[in-house]
């Protein structure tokens, strides 16, 4: 699959979610983004650039740094995910981007209130900032 396919998988695939272009460029709303900096958030976040440009509609993203992994690797997923939204703003993608920096026990501290595991406690964190 090349990339025109891809993005136009991309494309249907929201379109099949409700994604409604013409409503969110008519009422000026942004699409919302979630990024992590892995490889399956930043190809959508490519992809979304392309076709939110052509349907000039703005996206709004959101990254977590959850302190759970060495510090110097999880920063520098935070910094990339910085890097590559300023990238795309440069090159004239209507891009913004919120970071929120959780404090280091903060996702140790909804997993023991929540009485569950890591990757609960994270999700839980995470969707608090969106």
């Amino acid at each position: 699959m090349d990339k025109a396919e891809f993005v136009q998988n991309i494309r249907m695939s929201l379109v099949a979610c409700g994604v409604d272009f013409c409503s969110l460029r008519k009422s000026k709303a942004p699409l919302g983004l979630g990024i992590s900096g892995g490889a399956d958030s930043v190809s959508l976040f490519l992809s979304l650039c392309e076709i939110l440009k052509e349907e000039n509609v703005p996206l709004v993203c959101v990254t977590v740094n959850h302190h759970i992994r060495a510090e110097e690797e999880t920063n520098s997923d935070m910094f990339f995910v910085q890097e590559l939204c300023a990238q795309k703003k440069n090159e004239g993608f209507d891009v913004s981007l919120d970071v929120y920096d959780l404090k280091e026990n903060q996702v140790n501290e909804a997993v023991e209130k929540r009485n569950s595991g890591v990757e609960d406690g994270t999700r839980f964190v995470r969707y608090e900032c969106f």
